[in-house]
């Protein structure tokens, strides 16, 4: 399953969301652990395993 996340760099987290996943917000601590976060985050909220998810994400810049 595609899943598409939106981060958002707010002072030394990550913020990720996605509307794919109903409830889907979560936090990574650098680049590298948004794939691995969100990954996570999607197989717990849907019962599917970890590698059921293809993840691409985006950034934004905060307001």
């Amino acid at each position: 399953m595609k899943l598409h996340v939106t981060a958002v760099r707010q002072e030394k987290f990550w913020f990720l969301t996605s509307n794919d996943i109903a409830n889907f917000y979560t936090q990574a601590r650098n680049i590298e652990e948004i794939p691995v976060m969100a990954r996570d985050l999607a197989a717990l909220l849907t019962g599917r395993p970890e590698s059921d998810f293809d993840v691409e994400f985006s950034f934004e810049t905060p307001e």
